[in-house]
């Protein structure tokens, strides 16, 4: 504190520290001014008294940025994927017993034909059949051929196409015939020189339309018939007694009676046929059978003073039902009107057999 006092108190140390702090100041500020100085020179302005100071800016180089393009990788599209669901095939209808869609019933009183052999060959009558009401079966004749005045002998065979009944004669020339609804008969084919007697005919799905099958007991074998000019093909050389023959709605097999037993054969790529393993027991003496559009073999014969039929299941070779129909009133028909037939014709009443039948009806009624 004393110290203090005698500094204040000397004027002359005061002074010289004044002066020190004055000196400071006007250095400072004469720094200030060169500094502003040599940042901006004065640059005299018409008109004006003010002292502007411009700042130079130094350019600035501006380097350019590389652009740095970015790389898109397109989003490949999406792959469309097809998936293609191919349909599982519609199997084609298959017309079995077992079988869908069932076949509409036959309509009653749908008619059928057959020919009913009597005298020995010498004569035979186109009758129609009617079976599908079972409490009133029916045979009807319809006309009589007679070999020595018509020419027409030994009718063996009927099968039908879309509706059209074709007969088989054997006696003097092998030839074919259409029978109308009448009975009426017209010539369609004389089969070449030396062919065998035949006692089976059917169509085969598949097959051209102007062939058909035939089958012979004497010789045993099964042929291909041509209806344009008459050819005989050897397909089976089998040695078997064929009675009648039919084949399924798909011409994939092909059976045949050898009047007690019902054999199959298959139908090969090459056209030929093939013996199965297979032999069922046949309700009577079967010399004539169709097929009914759902599958069934319908087949026919003769016993004692009646015709009888049977629709056979050749799937799980089952008989599932009969007709019988009485030939009584037939043969006192036959009678009558034979009894007004002119000599020569060689015909006698008796009736001997039930030689051929064809199916017109559909289903199995």
């Amino acid at each position: 504190m004393n110290n203090l006092k005698k500094f204040s108190l000397d004027t002359n140390k005061l002074s010289l520290i004044s002066m020190l702090f004055i000196l400071i100041a006007i250095s400072y500020m004469v720094y200030i001014f060169n500094s502003r100085s040599s940042i901006a020179p004065r640059r005299p302005q018409a008109g004006s008294n003010v002292c502007v100071a411009n700042f130079v800016v130094a350019p600035t180089t501006i380097t350019p940025t590389t652009t740095i393009t970015p790389t898109i990788t397109p989003t490949p599209p999406m792959t469309t994927i097809i998936i293609t669901i191919t349909p599982t095939p519609t199997p084609p209808t298959i017309l079995t017993p077992t079988g869908s869609p069932t076949p509409t019933k036959p309509q009653a009183g749908c008619i059928n034909y057959g020919v009913i052999e009597h005298s020995n060959e010498n004569c035979s009558n186109i009758v129609k059949i009617a079976i599908d009401d079972p409490n009133n079966p029916t045979v009807t004749k319809l006309r009589t051929l007679r070999c020595a005045v018509d020419g027409i002998c030994d009718a063996e065979a009927m099968e039908n196409e879309s509706k059209t009944v074709y007969m088989m004669a054997n006696k003097n020339t092998k030839t074919i015939y259409q029978v109308f609804k009448d009975g009426g008969t017209k010539k369609v084919i004389t089969l070449q020189r030396g062919s065998p007697r035949m006692e089976g005919l059917s169509f085969r799905s598949g097959d051209r339309l102007n062939i058909i099958w035939g089958g012979s007991p004497n010789t045993g074998n099964i042929y291909r018939i041509n209806l344009n000019n008459g050819s005989v093909e050897t397909v089976l050389d089998s040695n078997i007694w064929v009675k009648t023959i039919a084949w399924d709605n798909n011409g994939v097999k092909l059976y045949v009676s050898t009047r007690n037993k019902l054999l199959r054969f298959s139908y090969n790529n090459d056209g030929s046929i093939t013996k199965d393993n297979y032999n069922v027991s046949l309700p009577g003496p079967t010399d004539a059978m169709d097929m009914t559009t759902d599958g069934y073999i319908v087949g026919g014969y003769k016993s004692g003073g009646k015709l009888h039929f049977y629709f056979l299941n050749p799937a799980n070779r089952s008989v599932l039902s009969r007709r019988s129909i009485d030939l009584t009133g037939y043969d006192q028909q036959l009678s009558s009107q034979l009894s007004r037939v002119t000599r020569g014709s060689n015909c006698s009443y008796k009736t001997y057999n039930l030689d051929a039948f064809t199916w017109l009806c559909g289903a199995r009624p």
